[in-house]
């Protein structure tokens, strides 16, 4: 569940279309090539946003 008001600070916040999300998340994307092509924004810790793709396990086709 997502929302525009969180109860304390979060550690990263990521800001992308619904579109290149699916592509991360499944593979089909770099994060680092959608960021650099200002498809993709981070606000927070980056380094955490490094590890973001390990907690998705959604089948290649």
């Amino acid at each position: 569940m997502t929302s525009e008001r969180t109860e304390r600070t979060p550690q990263l916040s990521l800001a992308m279309a619904a579109p290149e999300f699916l592509k991360l998340v499944s593979g089909n994307a770099s994060g680092p090539t959608l960021f650099f092509t200002r498809k993709l924004k981070l606000k927070g810790d980056i380094k955490l946003a490094g590890f973001l793709t390990h907690y998705f396990d959604i089948p290649k086709v």
